[in-house]
């Protein structure tokens, strides 16, 4: 009977804790995008004595009209020289960069299945036998002590737009079977979105 009651219980809540955190997203994201409008929605005399929660849905809703509009500009001639300008200005700055840059990969291979990261990797991080999981941008040029090398950026989770840029000997560059996109979703679930085992062979071992 007890073993009955634990299983009840653990089924009930493998199937509560996906829709409530499904729910708490849904209603942080419309209040945090929604409430992005509040102080233009308060100069509005009517609108302003509309509830919070209905103001934070036409706010998402404003937000979701001004994306696809942009989308509309992105794709004729004046929108894209505005953002060829815009992502000239921004790869020409060293912080931005290093944030746009990432940001940049991760959109197109997300929404686009386009991406410049060649390869998905492991590399030894901090201890032995601790590994961390990098892109590959570029195989060619690179050298270490007359040992071909390649260059590497290695995301940080949960958030893959920021990490850091390393060039890594290729002997010691351990190669995968993940795509990109699998290797995102790994990286912004912290390891909790996996559909496949993942071996990591050490070839120096």
């Amino acid at each position: 009977m007890k073993q009955k009651i634990r299983n009840y219980f653990f089924a009930g809540l493998i199937a509560v804790v996906p829709i409530s955190v499904t729910v708490f997203l849904i209603f942080f994201i419309t209040e945090q995008l929604g409430g992005l409008w509040n102080f233009i929605f308060k100069m509005i005399p009517v609108v302003k004595n509309f509830p919070e929660p209905l103001l934070n849905v036409i706010g998402i809703i404003l937000f979701l009209v001004l994306i696809m509009i942009l989308g509309y500009l992105v794709q004729h001639y004046f929108g894209k020289a505005m953002m060829k300008r815009l992502e000239k200005l921004f790869m020409t700055i060293p912080f931005i960069k290093s944030i746009y840059s990432p940001a940049r990969e991760i959109t197109n291979t997300l929404f686009q299945n386009k991406t410049s990261f060649q390869k998905v990797v492991f590399i030894e991080y901090l201890h032995k036998d601790q590994y961390t999981m990098a892109f590959v941008t570029n195989e060619q040029l690179w050298k270490i002590n007359d040992k071909d090398s390649v260059a590497l950026f290695v995301p940080t989770s949960p958030n893959p737009t920021s990490g850091f840029f390393a060039v890594v000997p290729k002997d010691e560059v351990i190669e995968t079977d993940l795509s990109v996109e699998e290797a995102l979703k790994i990286i912004i679930s912290s390891g909790m979105i996996n559909t496949k085992e993942v071996k990591i062979n050490d070839r120096k071992n």
